[in-house]
């Protein structure tokens, strides 16, 4: 079995802009389209929001043919609305899941969107639940809210004002804080929605050249996406026998709200005495998500399957019919040579997929191909945190042994650096 997983990575390496930020820009840029601003022309447009932006070209000329193309929209009365209608009928879908979104007005002020260029939606929706859940909390006791950690307030503040709302509306009671958290949870859903159509409808829409050559010259049968994009098929899988596992949905343009399976959420942040009693915020959690949209968990056959055919090599070497159980490991043939390769790309080994990851890459039956990318020859940066990652995933001791000695699993293998990387 050839298992190939892949992060986002993999989807930036073949020129897709698909991270948050990418995201980010694009619905502000958008909205501006269906806003009235009087007097100013597709030109002005252009300049002020589409000139200096680093995106690919297709995804500027969609708003800009939009733009160009708008319509303000009329009343039964036969008035007009001050908002407009467009020729492309993606953003105008579109628009009404980001126009007043709360997720969308809160990342577009985050530090890090302003300062840094950089947005981590899930990070950013972690810091605030977590934050309504202690200011619950306090309701329920009675404290005053403002004695909430101060790092705290400015989010809660933040959140609030971006809903248009005030804090006495808001955290006046349990009913009060509990209906605007169904209003956060609806307005994400609408995000995740959102995010779906920009995929679909524009990114996928971006036609190029680009293939990977390692990836071209491995015999894949098995892909386990951490993306929601099919870029993989599109490049490397058609007219081929391959199984997927879209670990976090698989974006579709045909979805709606309701039929959306993509996850997007936060990881289990309370600790083993409440996280199974409290499920006020369980909307948001990650693997309520993945039970609730149904994206199936294929890799756990996958892996059941290569633990079998490493135990029947055990047998065989042994002497033995029949099973072995948890001694399998002491009868490893001195020459027993993985029946499975794993290969993974573009994913961060972040501790958040640590147990799909130790499932793998623990596993004696599978050799491990870690592809790190460098932006010159002797770049190590993207190597350095893998490492420290993967650490974090397996221990340093299983790092150890699996990277040297008698039964190495794990390899790391740079990308290729580009040409013009290269001459630096």
């Amino acid at each position: 079995m050839n298992i190939l997983l892949i992060g986002n990575g993999f989807d930036l390496a073949h020129g897709l802009p698909t991270q948050y930020k990418n995201f980010l820009d694009f619905c502000i840029k958008a909205k501006v389209i269906f806003i009235s601003i009087d007097g100013r022309e597709s030109n002005l447009y252009y300049d002020e929001y589409l000139r200096d932006w680093d995106i690919n070209s297709k995804i500027k000329e969609s708003l800009m043919e939009a733009y160009k193309s708008r319509n303000r929209k009329l009343f039964d009365d036969g008035t007009y609305h001050d908002e407009f209608t467009t020729s492309n009928d993606a953003l105008n879908k579109l628009y009404p899941l980001i126009n007043k979104n709360v997720w969308i007005e809160y990342f577009s002020e985050c530090p890090s969107y302003i300062g840094e260029n950089w947005i981590d939606f899930e990070t950013e929706i972690s810091r605030v639940i977590q934050t309504i859940d202690v200011a619950r909390d306090y309701i329920v006791q009675h404290k005053d809210i403002m004695d909430i950690p101060r790092d705290m307030q400015g989010i809660l503040m933040g959140i609030i004002k971006k809903s248009k709302g005030n804090l006495k509306d808001i955290c006046g009671s349990i009913e009060h804080i509990d209906r605007f958290t169904g209003r956060l949870y609806k307005d994400l859903k609408s995000l995740v929605r959102a995010l779906e159509i920009y995929l679909t409808e524009f990114v996928e829409k971006i036609n190029n050249d680009v293939v990977i050559s390692e990836i071209n010259e491995l015999k894949i049968d098995h892909v386990l996406s951490f993306n929601y994009t099919n870029t993989f098929e599109k490049k490397y899988g058609i007219g081929k026998s391959i199984e997927y596992n879209f670990i976090h949905g698989e974006a579709k343009e045909s979805n709606t709200i309701e039929s959306n399976n993509m996850v997007l959420g936060i990881d289990e942040y309370l600790p083993e005495d409440r996280k199974d009693k409290e499920t006020y915020f369980i909307g948001f959690k990650k693997y309520y998500q993945r039970i609730l949209k149904s994206t199936g968990c294929d890799y756990v056959d996958w892996i059941d399957s290569i633990k079998d055919a490493y135990e029947e090599a055990c047998y065989k070497a042994a002497g033995f019919s029949g099973k072995m159980g948890n001694n399998s490991r002491k009868a490893r043939p001195t020459d027993f040579h993985c029946s499975s390769n794993l290969y993974i790309f573009g994913h961060s080994l972040d501790i958040t997929d640590g147990d799909i990851l130790r499932a793998l890459i623990c596993n004696d039956n599978v050799n491990t191909k870690i592809f790190y990318y460098r932006e010159k020859k002797d770049d190590k940066r993207t190597l350095e945190k893998l490492i420290s990652n993967l650490v974090r995933v397996i221990d340093q001791d299983e790092l150890i042994k699996r990277t040297g000695g008698e039964f190495k699993t794990i390899e790391f293998i740079p990308q290729s650096v580009q040409d013009n990387n290269e001459a630096k």
